[in-house]
């Protein structure tokens, strides 16, 4: 899906987002760039924004931005919120991936239910 045609606050929104998420990771350098690579995308080649979102690289298994936990509980919380968000603001734009939405429903019961931080 092309996402050019969307507004310059979603594209500033995913973009400091994912920049946290990259901070976050600093430890998970691997990580830490694929979370870049989609904040540079956003800013930069918007056409390609859809295609990275769906990355098994990001929501995928072992080794995706979704599996590393951070020893820091309230890093890994602040991590975890920080995805949901992600997700929150590609669906508010039109922009449904499944994986990443049912990710994200895990993360908010875990969050209603304090098992995170």
């Amino acid at each position: 899906m092309d996402l050019t045609h969307l507004s310059g606050d979603f594209v500033a929104e995913v973009a400091q987002i994912t920049d946290e998420i990259g901070t976050l990771l600093a430890t998970y350098p691997a990580q830490a760039e694929i979370m870049r690579g989609l904040g540079d995308a956003a800013r930069k080649r918007p056409e390609t924004l859809g295609t990275l979102f769906r990355d098994g690289a990001i929501w995928g298994g072992s080794g995706s931005v979704t599996d590393v936990v951070l020893r820091d509980r309230s890093a890994d919380k602040k991590k975890r919120e920080l995805e949901v968000r992600l997700v929150e603001a590609f669906e508010r734009a039109g922009y449904v991936f499944e994986r990443a939405s049912q990710t994200a429903a895990i993360y908010r019961g875990w969050l209603k239910r304090g098992v995170l931080g």
